[in-house]
């Protein structure tokens, strides 16, 4: 019976130390992998652009004029405020620099701090202290990640599994993302998803989130521009953005409403809150004309 509980122990023990050594051997692969959103602004090391683009998915559709404005978009869909900041101190932190960070926000996303969906892809960083403090709390396990990372490779297999494991070591595929993120797509409009509205009043924007991107990019001597991407739909009439406007300057941010640049123009959206792919040339347009105006101040 000792002999039989020794052995128990001792395989129990190797059991251990094998998969110990196996999440870390993963972490390692993915840390240095590019398939991912997160996984490719941590590969992106030196850079000095005109501008940096920043949010959820109505910020990955944002494309600029790439003939006059040096840029990188790393806006990604499914994502919150929590993971919009990781984004930006990703980029920094691999000292590049920018000398404007655009931040999509809208009534919506400023105050979306829920990053359940998209925080496994952001596993293989919880060695940095800041992306492992603002995630840990999305799924308890999270908090075994820096000692025992195959735990949560394991169960997050929808983004880590043996898929994603074979095409970060052989790198059969690129990132299905492309340029502007998975909603980038040519398909006519559909009558879903939530409508639109500046009436930051009523809605009570909390600009917790704002200040501390804003903070992060004064310490990294970027300027914060904050834009709304155009809607489908709006969900009331309000068009007045002055007192938001008013808001944002005592913050030295500059603030530009596009909600209802292309209102009730089905051709260009895919559903209410996001442009189809003909929607984001146009808007690629225009909004490269104001970028061009304010670094040519």
């Amino acid at each position: 019976m000792i002999k039989f509980f020794k052995k128990v122990i001792i395989y129990s023990i190797s059991f251990g130390i094998i998969i110990w050594f196996y999440g870390f051997a993963l972490n390692h692969i993915y840390n240095n992998g590019s398939y991912f959103k997160s996984q490719w602004i941590n590969s992106i090391k030196n850079k000095s652009i005109d501008c940096v683009i920043i949010g959820n998915s109505r910020a990955s559709l944002i494309s600029l004029n790439e003939e006059k404005i040096n840029y990188l978009n790393l806006g990604h869909d499914g994502v919150g405020m929590k993971i919009t900041y990781i984004q930006l101190h990703s980029y920094f932190k691999n000292k590049n620099n920018s000398k404007y960070v655009l931040l999509q926000g809208d009534y919506l996303s400023f105050n979306k701090i829920d990053e359940k969906r998209r925080s496994p892809r952001w596993l293989p960083y919880f060695s940095d202290p800041v992306i492992f403090k603002l995630l840990k709390n999305e799924y308890k396990v999270f908090k075994l990640h820096r000692f025992f990372p195959a735990i949560n490779y394991i169960l997050f297999k929808y983004d880590w599994g043996v898929a994603s494991l074979i095409n970060n070591i052989l790198e059969i595929s690129e990132s299905s993302w492309g340029k502007r993120g998975y909603f980038n797509v040519c398909d006519k409009y559909i009558d879903k998803g939530p409508e639109g509205s500046v009436d930051f009043i009523n809605h009570k924007q909390n600009l917790i989130w704002v200040d501390k991107i804003n903070n992060l990019c004064k310490e990294n001597n970027s300027e914060l521009i904050i834009a709304t991407a155009p809607y489908y739909k709006m969900q009331d009439s309000v068009a007045d953005t002055s007192s938001f406007k008013t808001r944002l300057k005592e913050k030295n941010i500059s603030y530009y409403d596009f909600s209802r640049q292309f209102s009730g123009i089905s051709s260009f959206f895919r559903d209410n809150n996001h442009l189809n792919c003909y929607g984001a040339d146009a808007f690629e347009k225009v909004l490269s004309n104001e970028i061009l105006q304010i670094i040519n101040k």
